[in-house]
């Protein structure tokens, strides 16, 4: 009996199965028992299934023939089955390596391809080869010897590529070496040589083909970047700060020298996190958690913390890093410095206690004005009373012996001798000035304090 097919919905990737045995049927066994059922034998069909539960997928090759009985009914089927995964890799494989070569013969970066035959020592080489290489094309495709092939390459490099081939052939797999060679100017360029050794199943190497990239170009970059960096960090060495770079989680990956002179650590002791371990234990968790947020957010970090020395001394550090990010915006590394500023923070403190000592210092002075002030304030109220007392005090008698001395001038003035009338006169003059004086008393205490209340005031033993 045909199997029944059923809803794709309800059973996933099983569209039918059989009623007698209630066993499922998967969609490319359907289709090919749909075509048993025809009579027709299928061939190659390429299956790719998952395994259950597992992430991976695998490819089979199937090919079956229906056996049928003397009247055409299907009787059963020969089903060979056949695991191809590996080779569709190596196809996979393959057709990048076909679409990097073709991308590389565009740019120009490949000089040539050779074939060499291990089995009968055949070396044979295209024309794109034979020309860079001043060798004859014609000879090129009738065969060379591995000695005119490694003729033109540098005394210097010659016994390193033929170490570098016989390992290779020997192993079998991929090869690549770098090696200059000369070519047809006379002048000796950089080149590339990858290719793959072949074994035979009893392990014989069979084949060497490969081809020839031109990296002179390449290598003069990376010479120029190696210079670059090795400015980068003399520099950086040099510097009185500690330099570091990290990847875009946070993961320190190098230091300049001045870190490894201060801490005595080495770089596996501080690779990725490890350099929170030369940290204060106070401060460890607060500096880790506060770079984690500056990492998560992608903004700048700036942090002060102290840090052990070789010695066990904890120095302050300030420490800032920036983000480094790529053409899209996306963070790469980071770069940070930190900058020792113990003596800073010391200054700081002693700039403190200064400052507090001298705001006790004014304090103290303030005191001592406003006492003076109050003390300056009570003379001068005792002056004023005293003024003012004594003005009233000596007002009437002075103005008592002005009225009698301006009687007796009156009354007795013809009768005086010049001594007397002299006499007379200096009393009056006197009595005037007296009177002055009281009358200014009289006024400097109005102006001072004109409401001060007639009280005695001690002023003290003379």
């Amino acid at each position: 009996m045909a199997p029944e097919t059923t809803r794709w919905e309800e059973y996933g990737e099983w569209v039918g199965w059989w009623p007698e045995t209630g066993q499922r049927v998967a969609a490319h066994e359907w289709a090919m028992t749909r075509a048993l059922l025809r009579g027709e034998t299928v061939r190659g069909e390429l299956i790719e299934y998952q395994p259950f539960g597992r992430s991976e997928r695998r490819f089979f090759l199937n090919n079956a023939a229906p056996i049928c009985g003397a009247d055409g009914q299907l009787l059963g089927a020969v089903v060979a089955e056949q695991d191809v995964t590996a080779r569709m890799a190596a196809e996979r494989a393959l057709q990048q390596n076909v679409e990097r070569i073709g991308l590389a013969l565009a740019a120009g970066a490949i000089l040539g391809t050779w074939f060499w035959d291990l089995r009968h020592d055949r070396f044979t080489v295209d024309e794109a080869f034979a020309t860079n290489f001043g060798l004859d094309p014609a000879l090129g495709q009738e065969g060379l010897s591995l000695e005119q092939v490694v003729a033109t390459v540098h005394p210097d490099d010659r016994p390193g590529l033929m170490a570098a081939i016989a390992e290779a052939v020997a192993r079998g797999g991929a090869y690549a070496h770098e090696y200059r060679v000369r070519r047809r100017d006379g002048r000796y360029y950089w080149i590339e040589a990858n290719g793959r050794v072949e074994h035979a199943a009893d392990g014989t190497p069979v084949s060497f083909p490969g081809v020839l990239l031109d990296v002179e170009g390449r290598r003069a970059v990376l010479a120029a970047l190696r210079e670059s960096e090795e400015r980068f960090r003399e520099l950086a060495d040099h510097i009185s700060q500690f330099a570091w770079t990290a990847d875009a989680s946070g993961a320190i990956g190098w230091y300049n020298k001045r870190w490894y002179d201060y801490t005595g650590t080495s770089p596996d002791e501080v690779r990725d996190w490890g350099w929170a371990r030369v940290h204060h234990p106070e401060y460890r968790e607060g500096v880790v958690a506060k770079f984690r947020a500056a990492i998560a957010s992608g903004e700048p970090w700036e942090d002060t913390f102290p840090l052990r020395s070789r010695s066990g001394e904890y120095r302050w550090f300030l420490s800032r890093a920036v983000p480094i990010r790529d053409a899209q915006g996306q963070v790469i590394r980071w770069f940070g410095t930190n900058t020792d500023v113990t003596a800073q923070r010391e200054a700081q403190a002693q700039l403190a206690e200064l400052a507090a000592s001298l705001e006790k210092r004014v304090q103290a002075r303030t005191a001592e004005l406003e006492q003076a002030n109050a003390e300056l304030r009570r003379s001068n109220m005792a002056l004023e009373r005293f003024a003012y007392i004594t003005s009233h005090d000596l007002k009437e008698p002075i103005r008592t012996v002005s009225s009698f001395t301006q009687l007796i001038e009156q009354r007795y003035g013809a009768q005086l001798d010049d001594r007397g009338r002299l006499y007379l006169g200096m009393v009056i003059r006197g009595a005037e000035r007296m009177s002055a004086l009281v009358d200014d008393l009289l006024t400097y205490s109005r102006l001072s304090g004109e409401n001060v209340p007639l009280q005695p005031v001690d002023l003290g033993t003379p």
